[in-house]
């Protein structure tokens, strides 16, 4: 109950700063709320992640532990840089043509305007991929350098933070007016979105609300596998299994153009498929490697009950 109420609280403190510091006096809602607001409500869920995996002896050095705090930490920093630089990197390639046009006319704008359009205008926004990659390859090498880091749990654990993060995105994408829906009889209707006027008097699916509970759904899962201890090291690739296919099948009711297209799908689409692709692959190996391992062991086994 009390864990309840706090994450309750402090929702409802963010609401009301955003209400008092950036809604006008004569809009009906709660203007400027995203997702990652409601960040701080994450580390709540932190101690749900205990399961015994990770255990601390009673007669362990303190400094080792504190010091293994410190590279859990710096290892969220990097991963939050990953995803801030993969974010944006993948936001500007769905930008391409208009980056090559912004070139070919660059004798139009002064120096200031150019730099503006390509940094803000073109670079400015975010994808959900390029940051779930660039997380990704920022854990990887900080794991690498970082010997005595357990990567196997720490991908565990991102694989239940993203959906749990994506869910409460998804719900500023809604408030905020982005990553909007189709036109649709089943939906509702904005007014006087000053972010976002394209999405103004005219009903929409509300696909942001139906892929957060997607991923509120999707985090469930992962969570109580990594709780009953299943498929351990292996909870991203399970995440590869089932969130592409969902973002797969709403990408054909979303409604913004500025997500890229190629050979008629977006460019998440793509990009699900060739997660899923991996998630695939990597099973088919693994599965190989098991068997080859069990094999090897078998004959070990009759030799030396034949010696």
């Amino acid at each position: 109950a009390l864990f309840v109420l706090t994450c309750i609280g402090s929702a409802m403190m963010t609401l009301f700063g955003m209400l008092v510091g950036w809604t006008s006096t004569q809009s009906e809602i709660i203007e400027g709320i995203q997702g990652r607001y409601f960040s701080p409500l994450l580390p709540y869920f932190f101690p749900l992640f205990n399961n015994g995996r990770i255990v601390i002896p009673e007669k362990a050095d303190r400094y080792l532990i504190f010091t293994q705090i410190i590279l859990m930490f710096i290892t969220i920093v990097y991963i939050l840089i990953g995803m801030f630089i993969g974010g944006h990197i993948l936001y500007g390639i769905t930008n391409i043509p208009h980056i090559i046009t912004l070139f070919q006319n660059i004798e139009k704008y002064t120096w200031w305007n150019f730099l503006k359009l390509l940094v803000v205008g073109y670079f400015g926004g975010m994808v959900f991929y390029g940051g779930l990659l660039g997380g990704i390859a920022a854990m990887a090498i900080v794991c690498k350098k970082g010997k005595n880091l357990p990567a196997n749990v720490v991908f565990d654990i991102y694989a239940i933070d993203i959906p749990l993060f994506h869910a409460f995105g998804r719900v500023g994408c809604f408030l905020g007016g982005c990553c909007y829906g189709i036109e649709s009889k089943f939906g509702f209707t904005v007014h006087n979105n000053q972010l976002n006027p394209a999405i103004n008097d005219v009903n929409r699916f509300p696909v942001q609300l139906v892929e957060s509970a997607c991923n509120l759904i999707i985090f469930l899962v992962i969570f109580m596998l990594y709780k009953k201890g299943k498929f351990q090291n292996r909870l991203l690739i399970v995440y590869f299994y089932i969130y592409p296919v969902v973002r797969f099948t709403l990408e054909f009711f979303r409604g913004d153009e500025i997500r890229g297209f190629l050979f008629g799908l977006s460019t998440s689409q793509i990009i699900s498929i060739l997660l899923f692709t991996f998630a695939v692959i990597f099973t088919i190996v693994d599965l190989n490697k098991k068997r080859s391992k069990g094999t090897d062991s078998n004959t070990g086994e009759i030799a030396e009950t034949a010696t």
